[in-house]
């Protein structure tokens, strides 16, 4: 499943989460060595 598809089925909690992921860390460039494990955290909790 493509994620553009998997967040139209989401709501609440988790569609707050991955728009939060969606607009301030995909397609930026990570800049440190610590950003993977971060962003990797921040979609899980």
């Amino acid at each position: 499943m493509k994620y553009r598809d998997y967040i139209t089925t989401i709501t609440g909690e988790q569609l707050f989460l991955h728009k939060e992921y969606h607009d301030n860390h995909y397609g930026f460039p990570i800049e440190n060595d610590d950003e993977p494990f971060e962003r990797l955290m921040s979609v899980l909790n």
